[in-house]
Protein backbone atom coordinates (compact mmCIF):
# COMPACT_ATOMS: atom_id res chain seq x y z
CA UNK A 1 0.00 0.00 0.00
CA UNK A 2 1.42 3.46 -0.87
CA UNK A 3 2.66 5.43 2.13
CA UNK A 4 0.04 8.18 1.86
CA UNK A 5 -2.84 5.67 1.72
CA UNK A 6 -1.33 3.59 4.51
CA UNK A 7 -1.05 6.70 6.70
CA UNK A 8 -4.64 7.69 5.94
CA UNK A 9 -5.90 4.20 6.73
CA UNK A 10 -4.32 4.43 10.16
CA UNK A 11 -6.08 7.68 11.05
CA UNK A 12 -9.06 5.86 12.52
CA UNK A 13 -6.87 3.89 14.92
CA UNK A 14 -4.89 7.00 15.84
CA UNK A 15 -8.14 8.85 16.46
CA UNK A 16 -9.19 6.13 18.87
CA UNK A 17 -5.84 6.35 20.66
CA UNK A 18 -6.15 10.11 21.05
CA UNK A 19 -9.77 9.77 22.14
CA UNK A 20 -8.66 7.53 24.98
CA UNK A 21 -6.00 10.07 25.93
CA UNK A 22 -8.39 13.00 25.81
CA UNK A 23 -11.02 11.27 27.92
CA UNK A 24 -8.74 9.92 30.64
CA UNK A 25 -9.96 10.76 34.09
CA UNK A 26 -8.04 12.97 36.45
CA UNK A 27 -5.89 16.06 35.97
CA UNK A 28 -2.50 15.60 34.33
CA UNK A 29 -0.63 15.84 37.62
CA UNK A 30 -2.61 12.88 39.02
CA UNK A 31 -0.86 10.38 36.74
CA UNK A 32 1.14 8.15 39.10
CA UNK A 33 3.55 6.65 36.56
CA UNK A 34 6.05 8.92 34.89
CA UNK A 35 4.64 9.66 31.44
CA UNK A 36 6.52 9.45 28.19
CA UNK A 37 7.13 12.90 26.69
CA UNK A 38 7.13 13.47 22.93
CA UNK A 39 8.20 16.93 21.71
CA UNK A 40 7.80 17.50 17.97
CA UNK A 41 9.21 20.74 16.56
CA UNK A 42 8.34 21.69 12.99
CA UNK A 43 10.73 24.38 11.85
CA UNK A 44 9.14 27.43 10.16
CA UNK A 45 5.51 26.24 10.44
CA UNK A 46 2.97 29.08 10.29
CA UNK A 47 0.00 28.79 12.64
CA UNK A 48 -2.26 29.95 9.83
CA UNK A 49 -1.39 26.81 7.84
CA UNK A 50 -3.39 24.64 10.26
CA UNK A 51 -7.18 24.56 10.40
CA UNK A 52 -6.99 24.43 14.20
CA UNK A 53 -5.94 28.10 14.05
CA UNK A 54 -7.28 29.17 10.66
CA UNK A 55 -10.63 27.76 9.48
CA UNK A 56 -9.75 28.72 5.89
CA UNK A 57 -6.63 26.54 5.83
CA UNK A 58 -6.65 23.43 3.67
CA UNK A 59 -7.13 19.90 4.95
CA UNK A 60 -4.21 18.12 6.57
CA UNK A 61 -5.54 14.75 7.76
CA UNK A 62 -2.91 13.95 10.40
CA UNK A 63 -2.44 17.49 11.72
CA UNK A 64 -6.22 17.94 11.83
CA UNK A 65 -6.78 14.68 13.70
CA UNK A 66 -4.06 15.47 16.21
CA UNK A 67 -5.51 18.96 16.74
CA UNK A 68 -8.97 17.52 17.35
CA UNK A 69 -7.57 15.48 20.25
CA UNK A 70 -5.36 18.24 21.66
CA UNK A 71 -5.42 21.37 23.73
CA UNK A 72 -4.99 24.04 21.03
CA UNK A 73 -3.09 27.10 22.26
CA UNK A 74 -4.33 30.04 20.21
CA UNK A 75 -2.03 32.59 21.89
CA UNK A 76 1.31 30.80 21.74
CA UNK A 77 4.41 32.81 20.83
CA UNK A 78 8.05 32.17 20.17
CA UNK A 79 10.95 34.07 21.72
CA UNK A 80 12.63 34.79 18.39
CA UNK A 81 11.99 34.35 14.69
CA UNK A 82 14.80 31.95 13.86
CA UNK A 83 15.93 28.50 14.85
CA UNK A 84 18.87 28.75 17.24
CA UNK A 85 17.53 31.18 19.86
CA UNK A 86 14.00 29.75 19.63
CA UNK A 87 15.09 26.17 20.31
CA UNK A 88 17.53 27.32 22.95
CA UNK A 89 14.59 28.79 24.87
CA UNK A 90 12.28 25.86 24.13
CA UNK A 91 14.80 23.45 25.65
CA UNK A 92 15.97 25.61 28.58
CA UNK A 93 12.99 27.67 29.78
CA UNK A 94 14.93 30.95 29.60
CA UNK A 95 15.05 33.75 27.04
CA UNK A 96 17.90 34.08 24.50
CA UNK A 97 19.49 36.91 26.47
CA UNK A 98 20.13 34.31 29.19
CA UNK A 99 21.00 31.15 27.25
CA UNK A 100 23.35 32.99 24.88
CA UNK A 101 22.40 31.38 21.54
CA UNK A 102 21.82 34.78 19.94
CA UNK A 103 23.87 34.54 16.73
CA UNK A 104 24.91 31.93 14.21
CA UNK A 105 28.26 31.23 15.81
CA UNK A 106 27.25 31.27 19.48
CA UNK A 107 26.89 28.14 21.61
CA UNK A 108 24.33 27.82 24.37
CA UNK A 109 25.67 28.77 27.78
CA UNK A 110 26.89 25.55 29.40
CA UNK A 111 25.79 26.88 32.79
CA UNK A 112 22.11 26.89 31.70
CA UNK A 113 20.51 23.46 32.32
CA UNK A 114 18.67 21.91 29.37
CA UNK A 115 15.47 19.89 29.40
CA UNK A 116 17.11 16.60 28.41
CA UNK A 117 19.64 16.92 31.24
CA UNK A 118 16.89 17.36 33.80
CA UNK A 119 14.81 14.48 32.45
CA UNK A 120 17.85 12.21 32.22
CA UNK A 121 18.54 12.82 35.91
CA UNK A 122 14.89 12.02 36.62
CA UNK A 123 15.30 8.54 35.10
CA UNK A 124 14.25 9.14 31.50
CA UNK A 125 15.72 7.64 28.38
CA UNK A 126 16.41 10.70 26.22
CA UNK A 127 16.60 10.62 22.43
CA UNK A 128 16.78 13.50 19.97
CA UNK A 129 16.50 13.40 16.17
CA UNK A 130 17.07 16.70 14.36
CA UNK A 131 17.98 18.15 11.00
CA UNK A 132 21.19 19.59 12.41
CA UNK A 133 22.05 23.07 11.22
CA UNK A 134 21.32 25.35 14.14
CA UNK A 135 20.45 22.25 16.19
CA UNK A 136 23.85 20.68 15.56
CA UNK A 137 25.40 19.13 18.64
CA UNK A 138 28.26 21.65 18.49
CA UNK A 139 25.83 24.34 19.68
CA UNK A 140 25.32 22.31 22.87
CA UNK A 141 21.89 20.85 22.13
CA UNK A 142 23.06 17.28 22.72
CA UNK A 143 23.53 17.82 26.46
CA UNK A 144 21.53 15.26 28.44
CA UNK A 145 20.59 13.08 25.46
CA UNK A 146 21.47 9.39 25.49
CA UNK A 147 21.01 9.49 21.71
CA UNK A 148 21.35 12.72 19.72
CA UNK A 149 21.20 12.25 15.95
CA UNK A 150 21.67 15.56 14.13
CA UNK A 151 22.40 14.09 10.66
CA UNK A 152 26.15 14.41 11.17
CA UNK A 153 26.81 10.67 10.92
CA UNK A 154 24.55 10.33 7.89
CA UNK A 155 26.51 13.05 6.12
CA UNK A 156 29.83 11.45 6.99
CA UNK A 157 28.55 8.15 5.54
CA UNK A 158 27.61 9.91 2.31
CA UNK A 159 23.89 9.84 3.14
CA UNK A 160 23.41 13.60 3.20
CA UNK A 161 19.63 14.04 2.84
CA UNK A 162 20.27 17.01 0.57
CA UNK A 163 22.22 15.18 -2.12
CA UNK A 164 20.63 14.67 -5.51
CA UNK A 165 21.22 10.91 -5.48
CA UNK A 166 19.47 10.29 -2.16
CA UNK A 167 16.12 8.50 -2.49
CA UNK A 168 12.96 10.46 -1.87
CA UNK A 169 12.22 8.97 1.56
CA UNK A 170 15.75 9.58 2.80
CA UNK A 171 15.68 13.20 1.62
CA UNK A 172 12.24 14.07 2.95
CA UNK A 173 11.49 11.82 5.89
CA UNK A 174 14.92 10.86 7.18
CA UNK A 175 14.48 12.53 10.57
CA UNK A 176 11.22 10.76 11.38
CA UNK A 177 12.50 7.56 9.76
CA UNK A 178 15.48 7.46 12.12
CA UNK A 179 13.22 8.17 15.09
CA UNK A 180 10.94 5.32 14.00
CA UNK A 181 13.91 2.98 13.70
CA UNK A 182 14.95 3.95 17.22
CA UNK A 183 11.46 3.28 18.58
CA UNK A 184 11.24 -0.11 16.88
CA UNK A 185 14.53 -1.21 18.47
CA UNK A 186 13.81 0.09 21.96
CA UNK A 187 12.25 -2.21 24.56
CA UNK A 188 9.20 -0.47 25.95
CA UNK A 189 9.94 -0.63 29.67
CA UNK A 190 7.39 0.75 32.05
CA UNK A 191 10.10 1.59 34.57
CA UNK A 192 12.09 3.68 32.09
CA UNK A 193 10.04 6.49 30.56
CA UNK A 194 11.06 8.09 27.28
CA UNK A 195 11.68 11.69 26.26
CA UNK A 196 11.71 11.88 22.47
CA UNK A 197 12.56 15.13 20.69
CA UNK A 198 11.98 15.21 16.92
CA UNK A 199 12.79 18.27 14.83
CA UNK A 200 12.55 18.67 11.06
CA UNK A 201 13.50 21.32 8.49
CA UNK A 202 11.17 19.89 5.83
CA UNK A 203 8.89 22.96 5.80
CA UNK A 204 11.80 25.37 6.23
CA UNK A 205 13.37 24.10 2.99
CA UNK A 206 10.43 24.96 0.73
CA UNK A 207 12.57 27.36 -1.35
CA UNK A 208 14.56 24.42 -2.71
CA UNK A 209 11.59 23.30 -4.87
CA UNK A 210 12.00 19.64 -3.96
CA UNK A 211 10.69 17.02 -6.40
CA UNK A 212 7.93 15.91 -4.06
CA UNK A 213 6.71 19.50 -3.78
CA UNK A 214 6.79 20.00 -7.54
CA UNK A 215 4.72 16.83 -7.91
CA UNK A 216 1.95 18.65 -6.05
CA UNK A 217 2.14 22.11 -7.56
CA UNK A 218 3.58 21.47 -11.02
CA UNK A 219 6.83 22.65 -12.53
CA UNK A 220 7.63 26.34 -12.72
CA UNK A 221 10.53 28.43 -13.96
CA UNK A 222 13.74 27.21 -12.40
CA UNK A 223 15.76 29.93 -10.70
CA UNK A 224 17.89 27.37 -8.92
CA UNK A 225 18.11 27.11 -5.16
CA UNK A 226 20.09 30.28 -4.73
CA UNK A 227 17.65 32.10 -6.96
CA UNK A 228 14.65 31.39 -4.80
CA UNK A 229 16.81 31.84 -1.72
CA UNK A 230 17.47 35.43 -2.84
CA UNK A 231 13.71 36.02 -2.77
CA UNK A 232 13.86 35.40 0.97
CA UNK A 233 16.68 37.81 1.74
CA UNK A 234 15.74 40.78 -0.45
CA UNK A 235 12.12 41.91 -0.69
CA UNK A 236 12.84 43.50 -4.07
CA UNK A 237 14.36 40.38 -5.65
CA UNK A 238 11.26 38.45 -6.74
CA UNK A 239 8.05 39.24 -8.56
CA UNK A 240 4.56 38.78 -7.05
CA UNK A 241 4.16 35.70 -9.23
CA UNK A 242 7.35 34.18 -7.86
CA UNK A 243 6.16 34.84 -4.33
CA UNK A 244 2.93 33.01 -5.16
CA UNK A 245 5.02 30.09 -6.38
CA UNK A 246 6.99 30.10 -3.15
CA UNK A 247 3.74 30.09 -1.21
CA UNK A 248 2.56 27.07 -3.19
CA UNK A 249 5.85 25.27 -2.52
CA UNK A 250 5.53 26.06 1.18
CA UNK A 251 2.05 24.54 1.30
CA UNK A 252 3.22 21.48 -0.62
CA UNK A 253 5.96 20.85 1.93
CA UNK A 254 3.43 21.02 4.78
CA UNK A 255 1.17 18.50 3.02
CA UNK A 256 4.20 16.26 2.49
CA UNK A 257 5.15 16.57 6.16
CA UNK A 258 1.58 15.66 7.17
CA UNK A 259 2.11 12.21 5.68
CA UNK A 260 5.47 11.78 7.45
CA UNK A 261 4.00 12.93 10.76
CA UNK A 262 1.37 10.22 10.39
CA UNK A 263 4.13 7.63 10.09
CA UNK A 264 5.79 8.84 13.29
CA UNK A 265 2.52 8.85 15.24
CA UNK A 266 1.74 5.39 13.89
CA UNK A 267 5.07 4.11 15.20
CA UNK A 268 4.39 5.67 18.60
CA UNK A 269 0.96 4.06 18.63
CA UNK A 270 2.36 0.66 17.62
CA UNK A 271 4.91 0.90 20.42
CA UNK A 272 2.25 1.61 23.02
CA UNK A 273 3.56 5.08 23.78
CA UNK A 274 0.36 6.96 23.04
CA UNK A 275 -1.36 5.18 25.92
CA UNK A 276 0.36 7.39 28.47
CA UNK A 277 2.46 9.96 26.57
CA UNK A 278 2.14 13.70 26.38
CA UNK A 279 2.59 14.80 22.78
CA UNK A 280 3.56 18.43 22.22
CA UNK A 281 3.66 19.62 18.62
CA UNK A 282 4.76 23.17 17.91
CA UNK A 283 6.82 25.42 15.66
CA UNK A 284 9.92 27.36 16.60
CA UNK A 285 8.76 30.34 14.49
CA UNK A 286 6.71 31.19 11.41
CA UNK A 287 7.46 32.51 7.94
CA UNK A 288 6.63 35.81 6.23
CA UNK A 289 4.85 35.99 2.86
CA UNK A 290 3.98 39.70 2.69
CA UNK A 291 6.48 41.40 0.37
CA UNK A 292 4.11 44.34 -0.12
CA UNK A 293 4.69 45.35 3.50
CA UNK A 294 8.33 44.22 3.59
CA UNK A 295 7.60 41.21 5.81
CA UNK A 296 9.15 38.14 4.29
CA UNK A 297 11.09 35.09 5.41
CA UNK A 298 12.12 34.94 9.09
CA UNK A 299 14.85 36.25 11.36
CA UNK A 300 15.57 39.92 11.86
CA UNK A 301 11.95 40.71 12.83
CA UNK A 302 9.67 40.17 15.81
CA UNK A 303 6.30 40.75 14.15
CA UNK A 304 3.35 38.47 14.73
CA UNK A 305 3.65 36.61 11.40
CA UNK A 306 6.96 35.09 12.50
CA UNK A 307 6.53 35.07 16.30
CA UNK A 308 3.02 33.64 16.76
CA UNK A 309 3.22 29.84 16.51
CA UNK A 310 0.96 26.79 16.51
CA UNK A 311 1.02 24.65 19.65
CA UNK A 312 -0.91 21.41 20.27
CA UNK A 313 -0.75 19.33 23.46
CA UNK A 314 -2.38 15.93 23.98
CA UNK A 315 -2.00 13.32 26.68
CA UNK A 316 -3.48 11.77 29.83
CA UNK A 317 -6.13 14.03 31.35
CA UNK A 318 -5.76 16.68 28.64
CA UNK A 319 -9.14 18.16 27.68
CA UNK A 320 -9.32 18.72 23.89
CA UNK A 321 -10.36 22.25 22.99
CA UNK A 322 -9.21 25.77 22.36
CA UNK A 323 -6.99 27.37 25.00
CA UNK A 324 -6.63 31.15 25.11
CA UNK A 325 -4.01 31.18 27.86
CA UNK A 326 -0.96 33.09 26.52
CA UNK A 327 2.05 30.80 26.44
CA UNK A 328 5.61 31.03 25.16
CA UNK A 329 8.38 28.66 24.15
CA UNK A 330 10.00 29.44 27.51
CA UNK A 331 7.05 27.61 29.11
CA UNK A 332 7.80 24.25 27.45
CA UNK A 333 10.65 23.10 29.71
CA UNK A 334 8.87 24.13 32.96
CA UNK A 335 5.73 22.31 31.78
CA UNK A 336 7.41 19.08 30.70
CA UNK A 337 9.56 18.86 33.81
CA UNK A 338 6.42 19.51 35.87
CA UNK A 339 4.61 16.64 34.12
CA UNK A 340 7.63 14.41 34.67
CA UNK A 341 8.07 15.36 38.32
CA UNK A 342 11.62 16.41 37.51
CA UNK A 343 13.67 19.16 39.15
CA UNK A 344 15.23 21.59 36.72
CA UNK A 345 16.30 25.17 36.29
CA UNK A 346 19.29 27.34 36.97
CA UNK A 347 19.96 29.17 40.21
CA UNK A 348 18.01 32.08 38.72
CA UNK A 349 15.05 29.87 37.82
CA UNK A 350 13.01 29.77 34.64
CA UNK A 351 11.76 32.74 32.68
CA UNK A 352 8.78 30.58 31.73
CA UNK A 353 5.93 29.06 33.73
CA UNK A 354 4.39 25.59 33.74
CA UNK A 355 0.92 25.33 32.23
CA UNK A 356 0.53 21.65 33.20
CA UNK A 357 -2.26 22.38 35.66
CA UNK A 358 -4.41 23.97 32.97
CA UNK A 359 -4.29 21.08 30.50
CA UNK A 360 -7.49 19.57 31.89
CA UNK A 361 -9.36 22.74 30.95
CA UNK A 362 -10.16 23.61 34.57
CA UNK A 363 -6.87 24.81 35.98
CA UNK A 364 -6.33 28.23 37.51
CA UNK A 365 -5.98 31.16 35.17
CA UNK A 366 -2.51 32.71 35.30
CA UNK A 367 -1.85 36.27 36.29
CA UNK A 368 -1.43 38.59 33.35
CA UNK A 369 2.21 38.71 32.29
CA UNK A 370 4.40 40.15 29.57
CA UNK A 371 5.97 37.77 27.06
CA UNK A 372 9.05 38.72 25.07
CA UNK A 373 10.53 38.06 21.65
CA UNK A 374 13.97 39.35 20.72
CA UNK A 375 16.41 39.69 17.86
CA UNK A 376 20.14 40.15 18.24
CA UNK A 377 21.79 39.24 14.96
CA UNK A 378 19.90 40.58 11.91
CA UNK A 379 17.76 43.50 10.73
CA UNK A 380 15.97 44.39 7.46
CA UNK A 381 17.08 47.88 6.36
CA UNK A 382 15.31 48.77 3.09
CA UNK A 383 13.91 45.24 2.81
CA UNK A 384 17.28 43.47 2.71
CA UNK A 385 18.25 41.01 5.43
CA UNK A 386 21.48 42.28 6.94
CA UNK A 387 23.70 40.75 9.62
CA UNK A 388 24.72 42.89 12.57
CA UNK A 389 28.47 43.00 13.14
CA UNK A 390 29.46 42.89 15.88
CA UNK A 391 26.44 41.15 17.37
CA UNK A 392 25.15 43.23 20.30
CA UNK A 393 24.75 41.49 23.65
CA UNK A 394 21.40 43.23 24.16
CA UNK A 395 18.57 42.82 21.63
CA UNK A 396 18.52 45.07 18.58
CA UNK A 397 14.75 44.50 18.54
CA UNK A 398 12.55 43.54 21.45
CA UNK A 399 8.84 42.77 21.40
CA UNK A 400 6.80 43.00 24.60
CA UNK A 401 3.47 41.18 24.27
CA UNK A 402 0.80 41.75 26.89
CA UNK A 403 -2.83 40.89 26.30
CA UNK A 404 -3.93 42.27 22.94
CA UNK A 405 -1.07 44.79 22.81
CA UNK A 406 2.12 44.03 20.88
CA UNK A 407 4.96 46.53 21.36
CA UNK A 408 8.21 46.51 19.37
CA UNK A 409 11.13 48.73 20.34
CA UNK A 410 14.44 49.09 18.55
CA UNK A 411 16.83 51.30 16.65
CA UNK A 412 14.19 52.04 14.00
CA UNK A 413 11.75 53.45 16.54
CA UNK A 414 8.66 52.15 18.28
CA UNK A 415 5.63 50.21 17.13
CA UNK A 416 2.45 49.29 18.99
CA UNK A 417 -0.35 47.14 17.62
CA UNK A 418 -3.80 46.15 18.83
CA UNK A 419 -3.97 42.46 17.92
CA UNK A 420 -7.75 42.30 18.38
CA UNK A 421 -8.43 44.93 15.71
CA UNK A 422 -5.24 44.66 13.67
CA UNK A 423 -3.87 41.07 13.74
CA UNK A 424 -1.74 41.71 10.63
CA UNK A 425 -0.05 44.64 12.38
CA UNK A 426 -0.52 47.25 9.68
CA UNK A 427 -1.53 50.21 11.89
CA UNK A 428 1.11 51.50 14.26
CA UNK A 429 -0.52 53.07 17.32
CA UNK A 430 2.73 54.06 19.04
CA UNK A 431 2.76 57.78 18.13
CA UNK A 432 -0.49 58.47 20.01
CA UNK A 433 -1.00 55.59 22.47
CA UNK A 434 -0.56 56.51 26.16
CA UNK A 435 0.48 52.96 27.16
CA UNK A 436 3.68 53.19 25.13
CA UNK A 437 5.50 54.66 28.12
CA UNK A 438 4.69 51.61 30.24
CA UNK A 439 5.93 49.23 27.56
CA UNK A 440 9.04 51.34 27.12
CA UNK A 441 9.86 50.91 30.82
CA UNK A 442 9.36 47.14 30.59
CA UNK A 443 11.64 46.93 27.58
CA UNK A 444 14.31 49.02 29.27
CA UNK A 445 14.18 46.68 32.26
CA UNK A 446 14.57 43.62 30.02
CA UNK A 447 17.48 45.27 28.23
CA UNK A 448 19.39 45.14 31.51
CA UNK A 449 19.93 41.44 30.68
CA UNK A 450 23.14 41.23 28.70
CA UNK A 451 23.58 37.90 26.90
CA UNK A 452 26.51 35.80 28.12
CA UNK A 453 29.58 35.81 25.91
CA UNK A 454 29.46 32.12 25.03
CA UNK A 455 31.96 30.02 23.10
CA UNK A 456 32.08 30.34 19.32
CA UNK A 457 31.29 27.46 16.96
CA UNK A 458 33.65 26.88 14.03
CA UNK A 459 33.26 23.66 12.06
CA UNK A 460 33.45 22.82 8.34
CA UNK A 461 30.81 20.10 8.52
CA UNK A 462 28.42 22.47 10.29
CA UNK A 463 29.09 25.14 7.68
CA UNK A 464 28.06 22.66 4.99
CA UNK A 465 24.80 21.97 6.80
CA UNK A 466 24.03 25.65 7.23
CA UNK A 467 24.85 26.35 3.58
CA UNK A 468 22.47 23.58 2.54
CA UNK A 469 19.74 25.24 4.63
CA UNK A 470 20.35 28.56 2.90
CA UNK A 471 22.02 30.33 5.83
CA UNK A 472 25.45 30.81 4.25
Amino acid sequence: MPEARRGTARLGLLALAFLVLGCSSGAPESVAQKPDLILISVDTLNRGALRAFNPDAGELPVFDELAARSRRFSDAVSVASWTLPAHGSMLSGVYPDRHGGIAGGRKLDSEVPLLAECLHRAGYDTAGFTGGGFLHHKFGFDRGFDVYDDSSEAQRRGEDPDTAKAPKERRSGHIYRRAIEFLSGRPHRDDKPLFLFAHTYVVHDYFKAHPWALERVGEFPDRGRRGYRRCQTDVHECTPGEWRRLGALYRAEIEHLDERLGMLLEALDDGGYLEHAYVVLLADHGEGFDPEHGRIHHGGRVNADVVRIPMLVSGPGVEPGDESRPVSLVDITPTLTDLAGAVCGSSQGFDGESFAASLDGHGPRPERRTLYAMEHSHLWPDGVKTALEPVPRVPALLAAIRGERWYIGGAAGEELYDMADDPLQYHNLAPAAPEVEGFRRQVEERLSHSAPDTDRVQDEELERQLRSLGYL
